[in-house]
């Protein structure tokens, strides 16, 4: 029971994700931004959500107040020492006020992602708080390379440069560096075809260097990467702090948060699926793994919305609960982990017991994409800034928030930007014209006598003749079969008098073709931050977010 309302009650009343789905554009212009509610409401933002949970509120009879105190100061505790960390030096809080927060992957980023961590210090500033950025290493790393723009302006290409060896796909928590020297060049190898093809240093050429210093510090993947971006931040003025996700899955607050999900696991689950469907349905999405699957279930096992593995695990697992008595079991792929107290007036904290205890087994127990925003939303976050993606998905956390504990959700913001590097100026070249002129293509196949020059038209004038003179005698029926030979004689002629423009127009197609192919790489948004020119990207993103 959260909130004092029973199961049943909710149900009747389970809100619509799908009628909350915010409609959200990416900005294509170079140095475009969206911000959504606009920067100048968000501190109203941040304050009514204040009032939202400063309610009487309780889940199972735990005050929500005081777990987000308890949340907050425990996350705060563990981002003042990761961040130390980072920057090899101790670090302070810069306000008692709100808590910012945002979070992504710690992969290299592109830089409309980056403007979240700059508009989180940003709008802290302003409201005398705390900004905090969440790294998720509970997701999997998807490639240990970028995309580096190469070539020429009328040819440009795309080359894959690695910081490390291929890794099969594994939490980001527990990926090492495998390949030292291939981490360690991976700086002067961008560096080098930036400058080859494009004649500009990047901003890697000065940040590779933190991550290489902080890999003698910490092999795993997502401390260096975050340890090169944090110095840039730094030296322009972003001062959040920085956590992991692991990091915020280990402290009490968290582990309270899974024990009242699994004693209520049933409700729960049948809320998340019919969430789930409702946003498929409203979207027309016929994927059964987009945005997020489905909770499956094993006769009397339902799965909970977690990640689980083991300590040097190469995949992640997910773990199943049911009630068995007045204990709640829960398993993963291998054998029974742990088992939950649900009865008594300290439930949730005893759970919460049980669950602390797994990490002295080395299980790693993580939120998935909706739990995580759905307690770093309601538990922990004055306000939580999400990019364009997760805004998209996060309607559903919407939902299952209000499910659950009856209450109006706390907003989220969502920002993001568009910045392209210095290449080349794109073609001015479109879709839509590419298209008129294969039109005009087939027209000339077809309606060649539209097509001759003026020299043409005159050789052909008795064959143009002749068509016109067919073409009116068949108005409004079908024509014979030597009406129909006669025409497809007299174009193959009058084509072979238009092959010119043919050629011409073809020749125009190819061409286009090739501009815009060219523009793919030159109009790419998802280009790394780190590609960028230092001073004119941190200057857009400065301008823009910390005033």
């Amino acid at each position: 029971m959260w909130n004092g309302h029973s199961v049943n009650s909710l149900r009747t009343e389970l809100p619509s994700a799908s009628a909350m789905a915010p409609r959200l554009v990416v900005p294509r212009h170079d140095r475009g931004v969206l911000v959504d509610p606009p920067l100048a409401q968000l501190i109203d933002v941040v304050q009514e959500n204040q009032s939202r949970l400063a309610g009487d509120i309780s889940i199972y009879g735990v005050s929500l107040r005081s777990w987000r105190e308890e949340t907050r100061a425990a996350v705060i505790a563990e981002s003042l020492a990761y961040t130390a960390s980072l920057v090899g030096d101790s670090v302070e809080l810069h306000g008692n006020g709100p808590l910012i927060v945002t979070g992504h992957q710690p992969e290299l980023f592109h830089a409309g992602v980056w403007a979240k961590n700059f508009a989180t210090t940003g709008l802290a500033q302003r409201a005398a708080g705390t900004s905090l950025n969440l790294i998720i290493d509970n997701d999997t790393v998807a490639t240990t390379r970028i995309k580096v723009p190469v070539g020429i302006w009328e040819a440009p290409g795309i080359e894959w440069i690695p910081f490390d060896s291929t890794v099969p796909q594994r939490p980001w928590e527990e990926a090492t560096i495998s390949d030292s020297a291939s981490f360690e060049s991976f700086g002067r190898r961008v560096t080098d075809r930036i400058h080859e093809c494009w004649n500009y240093v990047p901003l890697i050429a000065t940040c590779w260097s933190a991550a290489t210093r902080h890999s003698a510090v910490s092999r795993r993947l997502c401390d260096c990467l975050a340890a090169a971006r944090v110095a840039v931040e730094r030296s322009h003025g972003v001062r959040n702090l920085e956590v992991p996700m692991s990091r915020v899955c280990s402290t009490r607050p968290f582990h309270r948060f899974v024990a009242a999900i699994l004693c209520d696991l049933p409700q729960f689950h049948e809320n998340y699926n019919q969430i789930v469907r409702d946003y498929r349905r409203k979207h027309h999405l016929r994927s059964t793994t987009h945005p997020v699957p489905e909770l499956e279930s094993n006769g009397d096992w339902l799965e909970a919305p977690f990640w689980i593995w083991r300590a040097g695990d190469q995949r992640r697992d997910r773990p199943f609960a049911r009630r068995v008595g007045d204990v709640i079991e829960v398993r993963d792929f291998r054998d029974v982990i742990a088992r939950l107290p649900l009865k008594g007036g300290h439930a949730l904290d005893q759970g919460a017991d049980v669950l602390q205890g797994l990490a002295n087994e080395k299980i790693r127990l993580r939120t998935r994409a909706l739990t995580t925003t759905l307690f770093a939303r309601v538990f922990m976050a004055d306000l939580f800034i999400h990019g364009i993606g997760g805004a998209k998905y996060d309607a559903m956390t919407d939902a299952i928030c209000e499910s659950l504990l009856g209450i109006p959700v706390p907003q989220f913001a969502t920002i993001s930007a568009t910045a392209y590097p210095p290449l080349p100026t794109p073609f001015q070249v479109t879709d839509a014209l590419l298209k008129s002129t294969e039109h005009q293509v087939r027209d000339v196949q077809y309606n060649p006598d539209r097509h001759l020059s003026d020299d043409g038209q005159a050789l052909c004038r008795i064959l143009v003749q002749q068509k016109q003179q067919i073409l009116k005698a068949i108005a409004g029926r079908h024509p014979t079969l030597v009406e129909h030979r006669q025409l497809m004689e007299i174009n193959s002629q009058l084509s072979a008098e238009a092959a010119a423009a043919r050629t011409s127009l073809q020749a125009g197609c190819d061409v286009m073709r090739d501009q815009l192919r060219a523009n793919s790489v030159l109009k790419d948004r998802e280009f790394s931050w780190c590609l960028h020119p230092e001073a004119a990207l941190t200057s857009f993103l400065r301008t823009e977010f910390l005033g």
